[in-house]
């Protein structure tokens, strides 16, 4: 879907003279090499533990995630750039019902690849999927953006195209940024949100004999999660017998 939305973009853009049409196509090229980003780290994820490794590779999918955000950021400087000298320099754009009809599509599809991707990601907990979820909706919001440039030239302002195009520049990186922060976060030690660590906490004290659970530390490797905790017993109790 994403190579087809490209290629007609790309093709409509040069010839419309839209920057900002051209841009949205580069972005959904970008989303093509994120997937190929994604399908790579998964692959990575599910290596099994090695003495290298021994808690696995889990963490390739937040490196993935982090790849695929910087490429997503430095797009959007590029196209910010090359809008920019689209605005001060006089540009023609030929707008027709067709350019029109593409761009709409293109916005239900990508909210559509959107969804897919958030919804892939909330069910196996994935921050790849999650990150590529992001993406397409950042795309989809700078196809609305092409959508208005367009609106504008009808109405005889053709820079708003060069405008729109600075635009989803901007939209780009600050998804990069979001993304970027996120994956930065769980590569130092992103700390588990306390409903999470109340749940540990209430199943450990279900094991008989224990009084109490502190010092809950939970590390993230993907879709896996390693859990160290220190337990409180009766001191006549021995542990070897609980």
């Amino acid at each position: 879907i994403n190579l087809f939305l490209f290629v007609i973009k790309l093709f409509f853009g040069f010839i419309s003279n839209s920057i900002a049409l051209i841009a949205d196509a580069f972005h959904t090229l970008s989303d093509i090499a994120s997937s190929a980003v994604v399908i790579f780290g998964f692959k990575m994820a599910a290596k099994p533990p090695d003495k290298e490794h021994p808690f696995g590779h889990g963490r390739a999918e937040t490196i993935a995630a982090l790849t695929i955000s910087i490429f997503i950021g430095f797009a959007g400087l590029e196209f910010i750039k090359t809008s920019i000298n689209r605005f001060l320099a006089y540009q023609i754009i030929e707008v027709n019902s067709t350019l029109f009809a593409i761009v709409i599509i293109s916005i239900i599809l990508k909210e559509c690849l959107a969804r897919l991707s958030l919804n892939l990601a909330n069910k196996i907990k994935s921050d790849i999927l999650k990150a590529d979820g992001i993406h397409h909706r950042s795309d989809m919001f700078s196809s609305l953006l092409v959508l208005v440039a367009f609106i504008g030239v009808q109405f005889g302002y053709p820079k708003m195209d060069a405008l729109m195009g600075m635009g989803v520049g901007i939209m780009m990186i600050y998804s990069a940024y979001g993304l970027i922060r996120s994956a930065v976060d769980d590569l130092l030690g992103r700390p588990m949100d306390s409903k999470t660590v109340n749940q540990i906490k209430t199943i450990a004290k279900e094991v008989d004999e224990v009084s109490n659970v502190h010092d809950i530390v939970v590390h993230t490797y993907g879709a896996h999660k390693f859990i160290s905790l220190h337990i409180e017993i009766d001191e006549g109790k021995s542990p070897e017998k609980m």
